[in-house]
């Protein structure tokens, strides 16, 4: 019989990492914690801002250092894989029980050769993480979710062996040594009003650069990270001035592109919920936000199918030039929005 985790599900589609994603699905299960999330953070992708519409969309994490212990209600308790190889592992199924049934889901660290209908089953060794929030062990399976074979986010059943051998597999990465997480909201009834004065600091944070990375782009320039933020433009003309770097800059762009129209989305939805009047400032986002879009076009189009060098410096100096631009503009609007709320 199947024991499921609350209404743990894949309709909120969170377009990020699993280790982001996992712990939002839980706290998302609070249909107040839109609110915390909008002031919490500034960076996400969000089609439309009307309330009854947000559960239908993609939210994207890309580059947002997590704050989940900022959420009143979510608790984490996560465990040294060594301490639950030695003491749990044994009694996985005796572990899995006792905390589903508390309505809690359970992340594990997994060596995805070992895992059924995952891109790398049987043919490569990666480190990945699953999420287990239901089982059945009377045909002895647990359910979980993740990315399939065809990379797709979705509910699955694997067996208990297959969790067993994965997690027993999995190669020690120091900083994944945490391998079992618990994740949980104790109080999912509870509403929480949008906070301006966090979402103040969040901006503050941008604006400085600081709380914000982007490792998944950090990794293509051989860097451990890249602070997203106003610092962003300078950091992407340093890497500019490399031609190593032709075909790997054009993620950045597109981060930076996306994120302005974040940043207008955000803004509406300040509004509509705070009752803050931010129409000029609405209208200077929506303006760089064309100058990312150009910006972006710009660099596909002269600088990453660039036949040369020679071409290449002389888009990537207008590129540059263009950077430059952005950077002033934005700097400006943000230092009114923070002086207005």
């Amino acid at each position: 019989m199947l024991k499921n985790c609350s209404k743990i599900s894949t309709d909120i589609p969170v377009r990020c990492y699993q280790l982001y994603a996992y712990p939002l699905h839980s706290i998302f299960l609070c249909d107040g914690a839109y609110d915390w999330y909008f002031s919490n953070y500034i960076n996400y992708k969000l089609f439309t801002y009307d309330d009854a519409a947000i559960k239908s969309n993609n939210i994207d994490l890309k580059y947002i250092a997590p704050r989940y212990n900022e959420f009143p209600s979510f608790v984490i308790k996560s465990m040294h894989r060594d301490i639950f190889a030695k003491y749990l592992l044994q009694d996985i199924r005796d572990f899995i029980c006792y905390y589903i049934d508390q309505g809690c889901t359970i992340s594990f660290f997994v060596d995805e050769f070992y895992i059924p209908n995952r891109a790398r089953y049987n043919k490569e060794h990666k480190t990945h993480q699953l999420l287990v929030i239901g089982y059945d062990f009377q045909n002895d399976q647990v359910k979980i979710i993740g990315y399939d074979a065809s990379y797709s986010y979705c509910t699955s059943y694997i067996s208990t062996v297959s969790l067993i051998n994965g997690f027993s597999c999995c190669p020690y990465i120091r900083m994944l040594s945490e391998n079992v997480t618990i994740y949980q909201v104790k109080d999912i009834q509870k509403t929480y009003d949008i906070d301006i004065n966090i979402f103040k600091s969040d901006l503050f944070e941008f604006y400085h650069s600081i709380n914000s990375y982007s490792p998944e782009v950090a990794v293509d320039y051989g860097v451990n990270k890249i602070d997203f933020g106003l610092q962003c433009y300078k950091t992407l003309g340093d890497f500019l001035a490399n031609p190593n770097y032709y075909t790997k800059n054009h993620p950045m762009f597109y981060m930076i592109c996306e994120h302005k129209a974040n940043m207008v989305k955000k803004l509406q939805y300040l509004q509509k919920k705070t009752g803050v009047n931010m129409e000029n400032l609405i209208i200077e986002y929506q303006s760089i936000h064309s100058l990312a879009k150009r910006i972006l076009q710009f660099f596909l189009k002269r600088v990453h199918n660039s036949p040369g060098e020679t071409s290449f410096n002389k888009a990537s100096r207008r590129i540059v030039d263009l950077l430059d631009e952005i950077y002033e503009k934005e700097y400006n609007t943000v230092s009114k929005i923070l002086e207005k709320i």
